[in-house]
């Protein structure tokens, strides 16, 4: 269900509670579930869940920005560091595979190796082509973390400068792990909000359509299909969006 008719689904129910009111002494339904008092809680607690996880939501998407900017910020930190390693004399294979390594964190797709294969005795093709998008970050912090190992394991690494020690590797690193950890955790609250709106609006016995609906049923049977309030109301639509119409609780 989209946001503008989750709306909308609130917008009803605002007005069906207003009706309701509207009979006064007159409306006692059978069901509790549809009691004047009942309708009024459940759509305070509907609207204070969602604005709970509208920012939830809010967090979540800052989250993700602040964590693709540390990478953005941190890309080319990894190349200069191979750099700094050919100023160092590193060998040919170890900078190969910290390039190898390197191209991942980029977000590059892998190259051709150059091997002709035994069965056609054609040149290996290129592997397919990864966007940046389709890497996942969590894959791209632990290529960092094994470009660090490389280093670290690297007799011939021995830096001068502060900006290519190893400790500073660790740190920049470790907030690429920090920052997507708390991705996860900002995800996971929104997800839980999101679950706790769901069982509100539509999925608890007692959620918030199964309260409209008795109440509407109640009124059409009690007061008739004449009556105004009925009228006003009888347009009003209380459905479980598609995403849980398979949803079993």
């Amino acid at each position: 269900m989209s946001e503008k008719t989750e709306s909308k689904l609130i917008y009803n129910m605002e007005l069906l509670t207003a009706r309701v009111a509207e009979l006064g002494a007159a409306y006692t339904p059978p069901n509790p579930i549809a009691e004047l008092s009942n309708l009024q809680h459940l759509l305070a607690a509907v609207k204070a869940k969602r604005e709970a996880w509208q920012a939830a939501e809010a967090q979540e998407e800052t989250g993700r920005n602040t964590r693709e900017d540390l990478l953005r910020g941190l890309l080319p930190f990894f190349g200069e560091t191979i750099v700094y390693g050919r100023s160092l004399r590193l060998d040919k294979n170890d900078l190969e595979a910290l390039t190898s390594v390197n191209r991942v964190i980029q977000g590059r797709p892998a190259p051709s190796s150059g091997k002709r294969m035994p069965e056609t005795g054609e040149t290996e093709p290129p592997a397919r082509k990864r966007s940046v998008a389709r890497t996942s970050f969590a894959s791209r912090a632990d290529k960092a973390s094994e470009f660090l190992e490389l280093l670290r394991a690297n007799p011939a690494y021995r830096p001068t400068d502060d900006k290519f020690s190893l400790a500073t590797i660790e740190t920049n690193v470790g907030a690429l792990h920090n920052s997507n950890t708390e991705v996860g955790r900002l995800e996971a609250s929104t997800q839980n909000l999101r679950t706790e709106l769901d069982d509100l609006l539509y999925l608890a016995e007692e959620c918030l359509i199964n309260a409209a609906e008795s109440a509407r049923f109640y009124i059409k049977s009690r007061f008739t299909t004449r009556h105004p309030i009925w009228q006003q109301i009888k347009k009003l639509r209380f459905d479980k969006p598609n995403r849980l119409r398979k949803a079993v609780r």
